[in-house]
C-alpha cells in the first residue's frame, strides 16, 4: 500500500509547516506540485491515492512547505499551491 509521508510541524511558521521531502514534487516555477509513486521512473500514483492525499492535506493547517531540495521550499501560501495543484 502506498502512503503519503510528510511531517506536520506546528511551531515552525506562523500558520504551521509541512516537511514533505519527496512526497510532493514542487515544480521549479513553484506554481505546481505533484505526487508520484516513483519520481526517477516517472510512475504516477493512481487517482484514488492522489484524492486521498488531497483530502488529508485539506484538513491540515499550514502556510510553509519544505521540499526535498532547497529550491522547492515554499515560504508563503503553500496550502493554496497544494489545493490548486490537486484541483
Amino acid at each position: 500500500m502506498l502512503a503519503a509521508a510528510f511531517l506536520h510541524v506546528p511551531f515552525r511558521s506562523k500558520d504551521r509547516t509541512i516537511l514533505c521531502g519527496d512526497t510532493f514534487y514542487i515544480s521549479p516555477s513553484k506554481k505546481h506540485a505533484a505526487v508520484m509513486c516513483s519520481y526517477p521512473n516517472r510512475i504516477p500514483l493512481p487517482v484514488q491515492k492522489v484524492q486521498r492525499i488531497k483530502n488529508q492535506m485539506a484538513s491540515i493547517p499550514f502556510d510553509t512547505l519544505y521540499g526535498f531540495y532547497d529550491y522547492q521550499n515554499i515560504y508563503a501560501d503553500a496550502k493554496q499551491l497544494i489545493e490548486d495543484s490537486f484541483g
